[in-house]
């Protein structure tokens, strides 16, 4: 009995020491998966849509399973005007950004709607990449974080109705939709009356005659069917129009340092693929308006150069706006 006693606590003895060896040697618990939730702005079928889709996708796979991105598209979660609280106060994790959405609150950002600054889409890239810090950190300033742009195609105007506009004196009288402070600018600027609407509202007010024209994306002009109900559309280039990818800056600290590689990795990976494909759909949407009967509208070298003229005061007052605009108008102005 003693004997059989003795044995029950030896047992005992060596299940205690030996089990938490086992637990430990069976490896730590697994990580918790990350959930990044990431708004998106343009409609279902958008380019930009698309990319920003894209960057989920690969970050989900490479991340193996560790970061899962929840991509809601068409302003499901927030739409454009409401992003320069959401993104600070992480409602969202991270959201596509119309080029005008932050510039009320980040100057900085407003280089991207900069008329007639940028001679090519090249100089435009080398522009942000060596103005890269200087916009991150007026966006950290405000609790949020630069993660890559995605390029929507060529920002151009006025699509109109009924008058071409080939000079500065064929703005005068026009009423021009326009989306956002700095693209109302350039509207008054060349003598037009600016009306401010949303996207998805300016089929219907160019049907109606409500407005003259509307300047904007050339994607936004083929996939909203603006082109319906116009004569005229424009063939040269007001601006880019890129899209900043703004994480919540506290969330993005929150990461990894190997999850935030994985991100801006994947975020020049896609940038670089829509760059070169959003040239190709602006060349694509130019034929397809032209099938469609509508007559392309070319600037003269020396009225381009008036517009280019005209355009400078905005330069000169967005670069007031912070050091940083400074800075990046410097980079980008032409030499």
């Amino acid at each position: 009995m003693k004997r059989k006693l003795f044995f029950t606590l030896v047992f005992a003895l060596v299940i205690l020491i030996v089990s938490p060896l086992i637990t430990a040697y069976s490896g730590p618990n697994p990580e918790k998966q990350i959930v990044w939730r990431y708004n998106g702005t343009m409609p279902i079928g958008h380019s930009v849509n698309k990319a920003s889709a894209k960057w989920a996708q690969l970050v989900n796979e490479r991340s193996g399973g560790r970061v899962k991105v929840q991509f809601y598209p068409a302003a499901q979660l927030y739409a454009a005007k409401d992003l320069s609280t959401a993104i600070p106060g992480r409602a969202v994790d991270m959201s596509e950004c119309t080029p005008d959405t932050l510039a009320g609150i980040v100057p900085s950002t407003g280089l991207l709607q900069i008329p007639f600054i940028f001679e090519s889409v090249q100089k435009l890239k080398a522009t942000l990449e060596q103005g890269w810090d200087v916009m991150d950190n007026e966006l950290k300033e405000h609790n949020m974080k630069l993660i890559f742009f995605i390029d929507g195609g060529g920002f151009s105007g006025p699509l109109t109705r009924n008058k071409a506009v080939r000079t500065v004196e064929d703005w005068k009288g026009l009423k021009i939709r326009a989306p956002g402070a700095i693209a109302s600018r350039i509207v008054k600027s060349f003598g037009a009356s600016s009306v401010s609407m949303s996207g998805g509202e300016v089929y219907t007010a160019l049907q109606r005659g409500t407005v003259d024209g509307a300047v904007g994306g050339y994607a936004s002009m083929e996939q909203r069917k603006w082109y319906e109900v116009c004569k005229y559309f424009p063939e040269y280039i007001i601006c880019y129009s890129w899209f900043p990818q703004v994480a919540n800056l506290n969330a993005w600290n929150e990461l990894p340092k190997d999850i935030q590689k994985i991100m801006l990795d994947a975020g020049k990976e896609v940038a670089e693929a829509q760059t070169a494909l959003a040239t190709k759909e602006i060349e694509k949407t130019k034929a397809k308006l032209k099938a469609a009967g509508l007559e392309g509208i070319t600037l003269s070298s020396d009225e381009l150069a008036r517009w280019r003229e005209i355009s400078k005061g905005i330069w000169n007052d967005w670069a007031k706006q912070s050091p940083a605009c400074a800075k990046l108008l410097e980079i980008a102005k032409p030499k």
